[in-house]
């Protein structure tokens, strides 16, 4: 039995259904928005729709004595959204967001092709940002990758015809696992480096079996950077590019060899 006939990969000619870049950002994004003005400058020609974000949270009240009582309060104009379309369908997205924890902008690409056209976008993107908004300062850079994969047999999923047994990543445990949701945080030096490492794999078995694959690889600044100074960098650059070879790696070492024949996975192409 081919492999055609046992799962489709997420793309034509690689398994990716989503790649985000962002930014994590040491304060708060000020007045989300403004940035609406974009949608008819710069970005008249890149998005087609903006809109403000809301955020609905929700809060446990244990009074003395009393049963628990769950609140719940909308938080408006928390951040910010751009939407590409093509034939109906979102391609692209640009985001801003600020959340009690964290506040960060990314990017996002829903229709990726290869890393270079990727990359090259997103810099036009973000320099937009920056020149806009010149008061961006940040901690943190991530690149994220979601493949996914539909299994299309009618027999039951067979972990073993897409994961390497044996590899550095996955316990031999998961192959023989009634629950297939597995997750594993590492940390990294690379050239002297710290990357933070986060792996998922989830298994579902729906009416419409899928495997997903999250990976994400977080570099922390270690200064607070000017954001318009860090993309003239040539450290901004070595990071991202660090983090996609750094992807890239990962899925090699967990996919079978037919898996990455059929998504055309090289280690030495920057697709």
């Amino acid at each position: 039995m081919s492999l055609e006939t046992i799962i489709n990969p997420a793309g034509k000619n690689h398994s990716i259904k989503e790649a985000v870049i962002s930014l994590f950002l040491a304060n708060p994004i000020i007045k989300p928005e403004r940035f609406q003005q974009l949608i008819e400058l710069d970005f008249k020609d890149r998005f087609q729709k903006f809109e403000t974000i809301n955020q609905v949270e929700l809060q446990v009240q244990n009074p003395v004595g009393g049963l628990p009582t769950l609140n719940q309060q909308i938080l408006s104009n928390v951040g910010f959204k751009f939407q590409s379309f093509e034939k109906g369908l979102n391609v692209k997205a640009l985001q801003g967001i600020n959340e009690r924890a964290r506040n960060f902008i990314s990017y996002h690409s829903l229709d990726y092709t290869r890393w270079q056209s990727f990359y090259s976008d997103y810099l036009d993107v973000i320099k937009i940002v920056s020149k806009f908004h010149p008061e961006l300062f940040v901690t943190a850079l991530s690149l994220h990758y979601i493949d996914q994969f539909s299994w299309i047999s009618a027999e039951p999923i067979d972990l073993n015809k897409l994961f390497n047994k044996g590899g550095n990543y996955i316990p031999n445990d998961f192959f023989s696992s009634t629950v297939n949701n597995y997750s594993i945080v590492t940390e990294k030096y690379i050239d002297g480096e710290l990357y933070v490492n986060r792996l998922e794999i989830k298994i579902e078995h729906n009416i419409r079996p899928m495997i997903t694959i999250s990976h994400n690889v977080t570099q922390p600044l270690k200064d607070v950077v000017e954001l318009r100074e860090l993309l003239v960098s040539e450290k901004f650059t070595t990071i991202l590019n660090t983090s996609h070879t750094h992807n890239k790696e990962i899925l090699f070492d967990i996919l079978t060899f037919d898996v990455k024949e059929m998504i055309k996975l090289k280690m030495n192409t920057n697709g």
